[in-house]
């Protein structure tokens, strides 16, 4: 009887608490953008892969890069991406990229491997339709 009751306290308890969760970002200033960011590219979200190195398993996006405005130039740059199954729920603070996309990129390294960046921010991906009008401001900062 008494664990009858412990266990109609509990799911009594548990439909008190919250079913759904709300993701909050703080904006960043494109100053503060611009100096977190290692790189910062015009490009293309061209597409996924996964790939194993070192009997970790990655999931890359693939960003064929137009223009550098800040870092190294390169032709391509490799972005960390989580790894969901289809048809699994999305956690609040994933951000995906569809093939095709075109924008101004502002990247970090990957602190766990060299060549690989991140996007930790919705900041750090501008479409291409809200960055043109955007740009002088930008290259302002940048100089």
């Amino acid at each position: 009887m008494k664990s009858s009751l412990n266990l109609l306290l509990t799911l009594f308890l548990i439909s008190l608490l919250p079913n759904n969760s709300i993701a909050m970002w703080a904006g960043m200033s494109d100053a503060e953008l611009i100096e977190q960011s290692d790189l910062i590219v015009k490009a293309t979200y061209i597409g996924s892969s996964t790939v194993i190195l070192n009997k970790e398993k990655l999931h890359l996006g693939v960003l064929n890069i137009e223009d550098t405005l800040k870092g190294d130039k390169q032709d391509v740059v490799f972005i960390r991406l989580s790894l969901r199954p289809k048809n699994f729920p999305q956690r609040s603070d994933e951000i995906n990229f569809k093939a095709g996309q075109k924008g101004l990129w502002f990247i970090e390294k990957d602190a766990q491997r060299d060549g690989v960046y991140e996007i930790k921010h919705p900041q750090r991906f501008l479409p291409e339709q809200q960055f043109k009008s955007r740009l002088p401001a930008l290259f302002k900062l940048l100089d």
